[in-house]
């Protein structure tokens, strides 16, 4: 058996991770390729040397059809995956052309509505490209009950797989910075959908004096929020630290990570969070993480209403940090190990006819 894996870029998104997660895993276990629109980005050092990386060079996913094609019909794998939605639509139109043979799986990694022109057109696009598909991989139960809606073929959760002792290695050994209140973070593009500024907000009046913000990420609205905390006299306790492909240190630093996306797949940095030990404080818009939240650790998760995330960053406790760097206990469960959800991969593969929503790996 043969993987063929499909993605965007190498950037550093949750999509981009967890077909790189996938990649790696599935090399230990089969000849797999990973072919990447544009193979440029950060994550490209994440890439095993055992999983056979292809640069499509095709600068856009609409450029990519031709090259991805050639490259099915060269390789003959058993499985195709894709993640990301302009690249599942291209996977999705080209199945029927595959040789014979060929499984084609997508993992939806993004939660569609219907109020912008340009999500109405990608949830008609569902309902007619997707028929040609053999399996769609949903990130959560409420995400496979949402492509329920618009998907009459077979539908799967497959949790994100989370390398953890990789994640555990780049946070450790890193003396943890004095403070003498608590510590906040929060990682993301910074764009409005990512909710920063409502994090900022909520920080301005429900932290401490004594309390810190590290906002990790870039993006158009950095230069606004960077105005905001000079006018609020915030420069001394608020830092934004600009892209971090690996900000696991910073993360592993903090009494909690504060999530503030207003939609969302499943948000990786919280899955990593938690695998470092640090809990997470989220708002209630993300209706995919509080379908899987009962998997948590009691106290890894809160999720609140936006207006309440003030109230909740006051009553956020302090958490100590093992000394000379360590990190407290992972609270990520078992299932979200690359070879546990390979296995659940692998084995829904076996199941030829179907609708398998568990989340058990």
């Amino acid at each position: 058996m043969s993987a063929l894996l499909v993605v965007a870029s190498l950037g550093v998104g949750g999509a981009e991770r967890v077909v790189v997660q996938l990649a790696n895993e599935l090399a230990s276990r089969m000849p797999t390729t990973l072919a990447v629109v544009d193979a440029s980005g950060p994550l490209h050092d994440l890439v095993d040397p055992t999983v056979d990386l292809v640069d499509l060079h095709a600068g856009r996913v609409r450029s990519a059809a031709g090259p991805l094609r050639r490259l099915v019909h060269a390789r003959r794998p058993d499985l195709v995956l894709s993640s990301q939605t302009h690249v599942n639509l291209l996977t999705a139109g080209l199945a029927p052309f595959a040789p014979p043979g060929v499984r084609t799986i997508v993992r939806e990694a993004e939660v569609r509505g219907a109020r912008s022109r340009t999500d109405r057109a990608i949830r008609l696009a569902h309902r007619s490209l997707y028929r040609t598909l053999d399996l769609v991989l949903a990130s959560s139960p409420w995400m496979a009950e949402d492509l329920a809606t618009r998907h009459r073929g077979r539908i799967a959760v497959l949790p994100n797989p989370v390398d953890v002792p990789m994640l555990r290695a780049a946070a450790t050994g890193r003396p943890s910075t004095p403070r003498p209140g608590r510590r906040f973070v929060h990682v993301g593009r910074l764009i409005a959908a990512k909710g920063t500024r409502d994090v900022l907000d909520a920080f301005t009046a429900g932290a401490d004096g004594q309390d810190q913000l590290i906002i990790v990420g870039d993006g158009p609205e950095r230069a606004g929020l960077e105005a905001l905390v000079a006018a609020r006299g915030l420069t001394d306790r608020v830092r934004l630290v600009g892209l971090d492909p690996h900000p696991s240190h910073h993360v592993a630093d903090a009494d909690v990570l504060v999530n503030g996306s207003r939609t969302e797949g499943m948000p990786n940095v919280v899955l990593e969070a938690l695998a470092i030990g640090t809990p997470v404080l989220a708002t209630d818009d993300l209706v995919t993480l509080a379908s899987v939240a009962d998997t948590f650790p009691p106290g890894a998760l809160r999720q609140v209403p936006r207006s309440e995330l003030p109230a909740a960053i006051a009553a956020t406790p302090r958490l100590v940090r093992p000394d000379a760097g360590g990190l407290r206990p992972s609270l990520l469960p078992e299932r979200h190990a690359p070879e546990r959800v390979v296995d659940r991969l692998l084995a829904l593969l076996d199941h030829e006819h179907g609708d398998v929503r568990g989340t058990d790996a």
